[in-house]
């Protein structure tokens, strides 16, 4: 009976240790990988805070050609365009700033893992809002005129270059149609959407890789 007894001491004594050893793994793991993650989404602010920095600029250098240009409609079309196209993606920049300064490091890592998620498809949507600016190419084409060679080309092309552009603009609206429904949230883990969101978004699933490990190790038990 004694024996018995010594037997379920020592196997107490044993669980005790193991799930030590396991909390203090578990610890080392968490602190780590939370480590790594921190590092990638820091890596994503720096280059979001980069891109507000550039589009702001281009913004301004838009809306300011734009008001020089007022007299040639196609000039000061195209750069309002332009100028509204990169406000989008500013306020986008903003948005994605706002949700990594609510991450929270310390809570549960369901939740933690729920918001870099919702940030991942948040990014995915202001994608797809962006390709839409590529059946207006024109824009592009009469800014390119204007600002390198000081030329309206509106004014100047022949008119039946001019009208064969709407068939090439249906071509790029069809293209972004495609781009639109590619760009779908369900593709979210896809390898050629971590590839397309590499350098703004793809540290996003760098770091929920680290969080992942965690929630594996914690379901050990």
């Amino acid at each position: 009976m004694m024996e018995l007894e010594e037997i379920k001491s020592i196997w107490q004594s044993y669980e005790k240790k193991l799930d030590r050893n396991y909390q203090l793994n578990l610890e080392l793991l968490r602190r780590t990988n939370l480590d790594k993650a921190k590092s990638k989404i820091r890596k994503l602010t720096w280059m979001t805070g980069i891109t507000l920095a550039f589009y702001v600029m281009v913004t301004f250098f838009f809306v300011v050609f734009a008001i020089g240009n007022s007299s040639s409609i196609p000039i000061a079309a195209s750069s309002g365009l332009l100028a509204l196209w990169t406000l989008l993606i500013s306020i986008a920049a903003v948005h994605e700033l706002e949700l990594i300064s609510r991450l929270d490091y310390g809570a549960p890592v369901a939740e933690l893992q729920k918001r870099l998620s919702h940030l991942k498809l948040v990014i995915i949507r202001y994608m797809r809002l962006a390709v839409w600016i590529f059946p207006l190419y024109m824009v592009f084409v009469v800014m390119f005129f204007k600002v390198i060679f000081g030329v309206d080309i509106v004014a100047v092309a022949d008119t039946s270059w001019l009208l064969w552009q709407l068939p090439v603009m249906f071509l790029f609206a069809l293209g972004a149609l495609w781009a639109h429904k590619k760009l779908s949230p369900k593709n979210a883990e896809k390898p050629w959407m971590n590839k397309l969101l590499s350098g703004n978004g793809s540290q996003i699933t760098e770091a929920l890789i680290f969080l992942k490990e965690i929630d594996e190790f914690e379901r050990e038990v």
